[in-house]
C-alpha cells in the first residue's frame, strides 16, 4: 500500500510542475497485467505478471533532448518494485544518442514491448540470453541510434557496464560492446518485410549468468553472442522468427522460436508458436515447446484479454490467462 502510495505521489507532484510548466508534451501512463496460471504439476495461482508505471517527454526549453523514467512492479522471492528505465536522449536528424540506465539493443522481440506482443511470454531464449537478462534486460551506459536510408535501414551500437542495472557498484573494468542492425522494405500497405541480426561481447569476470549455466555458478572468460531476426506482415498474418547462440569460451548455448498470429477479426487473434533452449543447465529440459493462444483485444491493447497453453511433450506444460489494462 506504501508502494502505491508513493508512485500516486510522484506522479501527481510531477503532472502538477509540468502543468505548470505548460510542457504539452509531458506523458505519464502505465499497465498491469494480471494472470491465472497453471505450471505443469508444480504449481497454480494468480499473479500480478507486472505492473508499470513512466513518465516521458521534452527537456522545458530544450526539445533536442527528451528523457524517461520507467518503475516496475514484479516478484522476485516476494513482491519487488524497481528501476527500469532512466535515461535521456539527445535527439538528431537521423536519430538518437541515448544515455543512462536503458535496454541494449540485441533482438527484435526484446525491443517490442511486452504489452504488444501477442504471446503472454516472450521465448525463453529471449528472456534468459539476451546480454542483460539477469537485471531485467537493462544496463548503464551511452548508445547511438541511426536512422537511415529513409528510414528503411536502423542501425544501433552500444557500450555498457556489462555487469547489469540498479547495482550499488560497478564492480567490472571490462564494457559490455553491442551492435544491432536491421532493415524494413514496406511492399504496400499492412505488407512488409523485416529482417536484422544482433552481435555483442565482453570480458566476464565472476558474472552471475544462472539463467543459462544453472544456480550458484558465475562465469569468467569471454562472452560472445549473436542473433538473427526475420518478422514478415501479410495483411491480417505476421511470421516472426528469431535465433541467439552465445558462445562461452568453446561451451555453446542456442536457441530459437517461430511464431504465427493471424488476426481473424479486427478484435480477435490466433497464435500458434514454437521455441526452444538448449543450455548449459543439466537440470533443464531442452526439449522444444509447441503453444497455441487466442487474444480478444477489447480496446486494442489498452484492455486485452489473452489464453495460452504449451507443452514440452513430457511432464512440462503450461496454462495462462491473462487481462492486461493500460491506466491512462
Amino acid at each position: 500500500m506504501r508502494f502505491l502510495k508513493s508512485i500516486l505521489f510522484i506522479l501527481i507532484f510531477s503532472s502538477q510542475i509540468f502543468a505548470q510548466s505548460e510542457v504539452e508534451n509531458f506523458e505519464w501512463n502505465g499497465y498491469g497485467q494480471f494472470r491465472a496460471y497453471k505450471l505443469g504439476n508444480n504449481s497454480e495461482g494468480f499473479m500480478i505478471r507486472r505492473a508499470k508505471l513512466w513518465v516521458k517527454g521534452e527537456v522545458p526549453s530544450e526539445n533536442s533532448f527528451s528523457y524517461k523514467v520507467m518503475g516496475i512492479f514484479t516478484y522476485n522471492h516476494s513482491g519487488y518494485f524497481g528501476l527500469l528505465d532512466a535515461y535521456g536522449n539527445y535527439n538528431f536528424l537521423n536519430g538518437y544518442l541515448r544515455f543512462g540506465q536503458q535496454i541494449p539493443e540485441f533482438s527484435l522481440q526484446r525491443e517490442q514491448p511486452d504489452w504488444k506482443i501477442p504471446v503472454t511470454e516472450r521465448a525463453s531464449v529471449i528472456n534468459r540470453m539476451i546480454p542483460a537478462a539477469q537485471s531485467f534486460a537493462r544496463d548503464l551506459g551511452i548508445q547511438v541510434h541511426l536512422n537511415l536510408l529513409n528510414n528503411y535501414w536502423q542501425i544501433a551500437c552500444g557500450v555498457f557496464n556489462g555487469d547489469g542495472a540498479n547495482l550499488k557498484n560497478h564492480n567490472s573494468s571490462n564494457f559490455l560492446y553491442t551492435v544491432r542492425s536491421s532493415l524494413k522494405i514496406a511492399f504496400k500497405k499492412n505488407y512488409a518485410l523485416h529482417i536484422g541480426a544482433s552481435a555483442m561481447y565482453r570480458y566476464a569476470e565472476q558474472y552471475d549468468f544462472s539463467l543459462i549455466f544453472g544456480s550458484n555458478s558465475s562465469y569468467t572468460g569471454n562472452d560472445f553472442r549473436y542473433g538473427i531476426e526475420a518478422l514478415l506482415a501479410l495483411n491480417k498474418l505476421e511470421l516472426q522468427a528469431e535465433y541467439i547462440s552465445a558462445n562461452f569460451n568453446g561451451l555453446k548455448a542456442y536457441g530459437y522460436y517461430a511464431y504465427a498470429n493471424y488476426n481473424f477479426t479486427p478484435k480477435d487473434q490466433l497464435v500458434l508458436s514454437t521455441e526452444q533452449l538448449v543450455d548449459l543447465n543439466n537440470d533443464t529440459y531442452d526439449d522444444p515447446w509447441l503453444k497455441v493462444g487466442y487474444n480478444h483485444l477489447f480496446a486494442n491493447n489498452d484492455v486485452k484479454l489473452m489464453v495460452s497453453g504449451g507443452t514440452q511433450f513430457n511432464d512440462n506444460y503450461s496454462l495462462t490467462t491473462q487481462i492486461q489494462l493500460f491506466f491512462n
